[in-house]
């Protein structure tokens, strides 16, 4: 029962209140932001660092660019993989929503861009959106487990310091709570099923079957990848990523003559890889630059050729996503565009109403 004098929000007061959310979502973001470069930046001459960054190679610059390119089409393949097979994906149509979601994720906070891509694919191919987004999420949870691999194998052969030994042993705690959680989702629904909604037809038991309703959706998104099949190809994949990722990172250090071993990069890259992974500023701004900086001081106290380096790195991969992402996006049309821009919210429902037809 409403109570006396509460009254509904019209449709323009929803609007207003989704657009002032997304507002003040972006401007934490952008403040968090801000923070985290200050942080990054402490201790940098800056008349060195703006050398660092003039006298970069040219040669070993472009050779990191368009390596970037090459992970970025292995990364479309990939996601091919972990879509199910029900749903129809060509290489050009996964590039596409994948260059849109990164370049989203890129300019607005709380991984927004994941749900952009997942409507491009809903949208288009007329799949369940869950299904879509639990592919995203296995992606996410694909690159986890690599990336605390790849450090977890590099600290077998290299001494390295104890606080990477915490990073590591933290990103197996979550990566198993991850697997875990997927493996119970079907016999929590079944016992949720049969405990509730069998037991009676009130409102309640409405609002459990819409839920378990998205979430078998959900569930269904990562029942495919049982086939060891596909499970070996996406963890080929992965690591062809995270490969060409580490050999562009390598072309972008010899551009600004970062003397340290290859493998500081590759550890550099893959702790700066699971803190992007966390949403929250946009692009990882600030946050990818902490974690590259953080982990190259244990080879190297050039703060300035190492904040130069990140911020190289970072900012080639952000004019890709937005250049390229933005083409795909403005090929959307205008009305999917401001959804994106304006409202996270908007999206979300315009993805709900999109699997409602």
């Amino acid at each position: 029962m409403i109570p006396p004098g509460t009254r509904h929000r019209t449709q323009s007061e929803e609007a207003w209140v989704s657009r002032l959310r997304a507002a003040m979502l972006s401007v934490a973001g952008l403040l968090a932001a801000v923070a985290l470069v200050w942080v990054a930046a402490r201790g940098v001459e800056w008349l060195r660092f703006r050398e660092a960054i003039t006298d970069v190679s040219l040669g070993p610059a472009i050779a990191g660019l368009v390596t970037l390119l090459a992970m970025y089409a292995v990364f479309a393949m990939r996601w091919r993989v972990f879509v199910p097979p029900s749903i129809n994906l060509p290489f050009n149509m996964a590039f596409a929503a994948l260059m849109i979601g990164y370049g989203v994720n890129t300019v607005i906070p709380a991984r927004v861009g994941d749900i952009a891509r997942a409507q491009v694919i809903a949208r288009r191919t007329k799949g369940r959106f869950p299904v879509v987004i639990a592919s995203i999420y296995a992606e996410h949870l694909f690159d986890a487990v690599f990336l605390v691999s790849v450090i977890g194998l590099v600290t077998v052969f290299v001494d390295l310091p104890r606080v990477v030994d915490s990073v590591v042993a933290v990103g197996i705690v979550l990566a198993a709570l991850a697997v875990i959680l997927i493996l119970i989702i079907d016999p929590i629904e079944r016992r949720v099923r049969g405990t509730f909604l069998l037991s009676g037809s009130g409102r309640l038991s409405r609002l459990l079957a819409t839920c378990l309703e998205k979430l078998n959706s959900f569930r269904s998104g990562f029942t495919h990848l049982r086939s060891w099949r596909r499970l070996s190809v996406a963890g080929i994949l992965t690591a062809a990523i995270w490969s060409l990722l580490f050999i562009s990172g390598i072309f972008w250090g010899i551009a600004v003559g970062l003397s340290v071993p290859w493998y500081a990069i590759a550890i550099a890259i893959a702790v700066a890889g699971l803190g992007a992974s966390i949403p929250g500023v946009p692009g990882a701004i600030g946050a990818y630059e902490v974690a590259v900086v953080t982990a190259l001081a244990f080879w190297t106290d050039n703060k300035e050729l190492s904040f130069a380096f990140a911020v190289l790195l970072h900012a080639s991969q952000a004019i890709l996503n937005i250049g390229i992402g933005g083409l795909f996006l403005a090929r959307e049309g205008t009305l999917f565009a401001r959804s994106v821009v304006r409202s996270p919210d908007g999206l979300k429902q315009r993805a709900t109403d999109t699997n409602s037809h």
